[in-house]
């Protein structure tokens, strides 16, 4: 997202007497930021801490651009060297450039337009291309050639999702010249739909090409759209005005600079199916909401190798839950099997114990859960393990060291590199999964084969499964 350093004016929602010039602020790293030359009147009466209310402040930014910051909270309030003049600053969670919310206005809109870091290097749809006439001999004519597709659109349940495609020029055509061209996903709601809700398609965008280029992607851009900000021409028609929405990533990632290599990406946006299989994605990333934000976590963020293993098998498990059965036997004759077995206890203390024991004794075990997802995903997981069982069980146990400090097994079971080649594959399990729950085609899935990072897990991981596990004397 782009950088914004504007002075303007700026008041608390709902009292427009009280406005107070300040400078407005936002980038990735620190948020957006208020800092006021001068503070609001009564400040301490609107804003009370005791209230916990979301608090809103308004302003007009570049010669009367409308701003909106949500979730504002003051960060500090001090004097002005030896005078009385009091400064404040704020902090909000987002900001929306190109409309004015008012007191209890709900933050509704009806479109959402979103653009990633390398969106269009996985959506491969056109490339610019330099020519040099061939009909003159040592000819120096050179000629930018770009094809811009055709938008793309498929009918959702609740509105529309579509590919769009843009390019513009830069310099002064004399000295300098740029082209320069990309894409971007809308998602059109037919009814207004809390922000909340709409900004889920950016983050499943977000995720979608993280995964399918394997490379951690941000947001560049977002606007959204409200049935009442637009502007209507003389001939009667309106068209929407863009609001433009800026916040600070949960992620703190380091973008790389360089794009993604085609050769390297897990699946482009042709293989997952086109704009269907993006439309099944969203199905599919809403189901798996919780399984994504674990999943992807480490990708987003820097953290250690045993939260990452551990990361991945909570995916893994949850994913699970959600898609298979949770039951060993049906609910009825696993009640009835314990009726019986409690009932030889003789004592009611012990009784109650066996119950709580018994509790969780009819769900599946992390490993029996992991077999019947590798069931699921294959036939690519298992030219990754070798030997799924054998990977399965090694997950299992290195897991149950970690969690439980299980004292038979050596320290070295759970080294960094052993984590990190099974946190991988589990990884790839997931995704895998993922991608049989979108309807993604068996040509996509097989050919993830032939990824150079899946095919360096997989020489690792069948390294580390021959190894024999150690254990100490108990």
């Amino acid at each position: 997202m782009e950088n914004i350093d504007v002075e303007g004016h700026f008041w608390p929602v709902g009292h427009p007497e009280n406005q107070v010039a300040g400078r407005l602020r936002f980038d990735e790293r620190r948020g957006v930021e208020l800092d006021l030359i001068g503070s609001f009147h009564s400040f301490e009466e609107m804003f009370a801490e005791e209230s916990a209310k979301e608090h809103r402040i308004l302003g007009l930014i570049d010669g009367g651009k409308y701003v909106t910051l949500e979730r504002c909270f003051q960060t500090n309030s001090r004097l002005e060297g030896f005078s009385d003049v009091r400064r404040q600053s704020f902090s909000a969670q987002h900001l929306l450039h190109g409309a004015h919310f008012e007191p209890d206005e709900p933050a509704e809109f009806t479109s959402i337009t979103v653009d990633t870091d390398y969106l269009s290097h996985w959506v491969q749809r056109s490339e610019i291309r330099t020519e040099i006439d061939p009909s003159v001999p040592g000819s120096r004519s050179i000629r930018l050639d770009l094809s811009v597709p055709e938008k793309e659109s498929f009918d959702l349940n609740l509105g529309t999702l579509s590919l769009g495609f843009h390019w513009k020029t830069e310099g002064d055509r004399r000295a300098s010249m740029k082209l320069s061209h990309g894409c971007i996903f809308t998602r059109e709601f037919d009814s207004v739909t809390p922000l909340r809700d709409v900004l889920r398609f950016g983050r499943a965008i977000q995720d979608l090409v993280t995964i399918g280029t394997d490379v951690p992607v941000l947001q560049s851009s977002v606007e959204l759209k409200h049935p009442d900000i637009a502007h209507t021409f003389e001939d009667g028609t309106r068209t929407y005005l863009p609001i433009r929405f800026f916040a600070q990533p949960s992620a703190k990632i380091e973008r790389s600079p360089k794009p993604p290599d085609a050769r390297r990406m897990i699946f482009s946006y042709d293989q997952i199916g086109g704009i269907k299989g993006v439309a099944e994605w969203l199905s599919v990333r809403d189901r798996y909401r919780q399984v994504l934000g674990t999943l992807l976590s480490f990708r987003y963020s820097p953290m250690y190798m045993e939260n990452k293993f551990q990361n991945c098998l909570q995916a893994a498990e949850t994913f699970h839950r959600i898609r298979f059965s949770n039951e060993l036997e049906p609910k009825a004759d696993f009640k009835s099997r314990k009726r019986k077995v409690v009932s030889y206890i003789p004592l009611r203390t012990q009784r109650e114990w066996v119950k709580k024991s018994l509790e969780y004794a009819n769900e599946p075990r992390l490993r029996q859960r992991l077999e019947e997802m590798v069931a699921f995903a294959d036939p690519p997981f298992s030219s990754l393990v070798g030997d799924p069982a054998a990977w399965a069980k090694r997950v299992t146990d290195q897991r149950n060291t970690l969690v439980h400090l299980d004292p038979r097994r050596s320290g070295a079971d759970v080294e960094g590199g052993t984590l990190y080649f099974l946190a991988e594959s589990a990884y790839f399990l997931v995704v895998l999964c993922l991608l049989r729950e979108c309807g993604v085609p068996d040509d996509t899935i097989r050919q993830i084969e032939k990824n150079e990072r899946f095919q360096f897990i997989a020489e690792h991981v069948k390294d580390e499964l021959s190894k024999p596990a150690v254990r100490r004397n108990s």
